[in-house]
């Protein structure tokens, strides 16, 4: 692996206390109230659910269609981040046409989860991760916004 291979795997990292998940996976996906809740199960049968909020942006692509970012071959069966993101860059980009003083984008990451037949996309402050009946929050210490 050459050194920008290696400089382009840093920027995506498995997101922790997430198992590995299955082939195929059948994601149930609910929006409600600022927050995009996702199940379903890990390469075990076991429940994952995935709460992210604030969220600002969800894509759903079918795995066909989709480019695994170079570098992040590895994370094929992981929900991933990553560190720099140029879908979020996009999404600042718009956001300074309409509010040139919201700064809300700045606290947004950029998480991935292969599902099956679908790659899940999603833009959010955090995650909140519950498997095997404990709860896990990433990045920690999110403030979330007063609505």
């Amino acid at each position: 692996m050459g050194e920008n291979q290696r400089k382009a795997a840093r920027q995506f990292l498995a997101v922790p206390h997430t198992p590995e998940l299955p082939r195929v996976a059948y994601p149930v996906i609910e929006i409600k109230d600022r927050m995009i809740r996702v199940s379903l199960d890990d390469i075990d049968d076991q429940k994952i659910e995935l709460r992210f909020q604030p969220y600002q942006a969800l894509n759903l692509t079918t795995r066909d269609c989709f480019l695994m970012p170079a570098g992040s071959e590895h994370l094929r069966n992981r929900i991933f981040y990553q560190r720099t993101s140029t879908w979020i860059e996009e999404l600042k980009s718009a956001l300074q046409v309409s509010d040139r003083t919201a700064d809300f984008m700045d606290k947004a990451l950029h998480f991935t989860i292969p599902a099956g037949d679908d790659v899940l996309e999603i833009t959010a402050w955090k995650v909140e991760i519950t498997h095997l009946d404990k709860t896990f929050r990433f990045p920690k210490n999110v403030e979330m916004p007063l609505i």
